[in-house]
């Protein structure tokens, strides 16, 4: 396969975390972590876009995950390492700004996020806090955010969330259990 090799944002540091999701376009998205900070860009027919600021995490790279909706706005939750908390930020279209959240603020929330849009645009993310021992998900509905702990037996990484057509949730992620010295894939839906 012949690989194409764009240069997306140049920066004076190392980027941690970067998240690619394309439009209904094909155009790609991008967020990602840089000193200390969330930030955004995309490009469009004309390039790439000057990367926008989302929201300063105190100190160290974020983990972040981005989703578009049917309008192709950016949706990106992200890991705050200082208040160790689970934050959500979107683009408002129509007030030309980021709306920004902060849903889980207990037991070290936000490790490996992973964030999908339904059909209606409603988000849902899953995560892990408590050091990697509790997967949780969260949602939001029209009035709040709601959390639910999936699964806290042995060590949890590296979850993924999709959603089906259905609206239907599908979620993998590895566990370890070490009183069985087992490493596991799991599949939840």
């Amino acid at each position: 396969m012949g690989w194409i090799t764009e240069t997306a944002v140049v920066l004076s540091g190392s980027t941690f975390y970067p998240h690619l999701k394309l439009d209904s376009q094909g155009n790609p998205h991008l967020s990602y972590s840089y000193l200390s900070n969330i930030w955004y860009t995309f490009r469009d027919e004309s390039g790439w876009k000057e990367p926008k600021h989302i929201y300063n995490v105190g100190v160290g790279n974020s983990d972040n995950s981005l989703a578009l909706d049917k309008d192709d706005h950016p949706h990106i939750s992200f890991r705050h390492e200082v208040e160790r908390s689970l934050k959500y930020a979107y683009w408002d279209s129509v007030e030309e700004e980021w709306v920004k959240s902060t849903f889980d603020t207990i037991g070290f929330a936000g490790w490996d996020n992973s964030l999908v849009l339904d059909k209606n645009g409603a988000p849902y993310i899953v995560y892990l806090k408590l050091n990697y021992r509790l997967l949780t998900y969260a949602y939001r509905d029209s009035s709040s955010w709601h959390t639910e702990e999936i699964d806290q037996r042995g060590e949890n990484y590296y979850p993924s969330l999709t959603v089906d057509s259905q609206s239907r949730l599908h979620v993998s992620y590895s566990n370890f259990l070490e009183s069985e010295e087992k490493h596991t894939i799991k599949y939840l839906y």
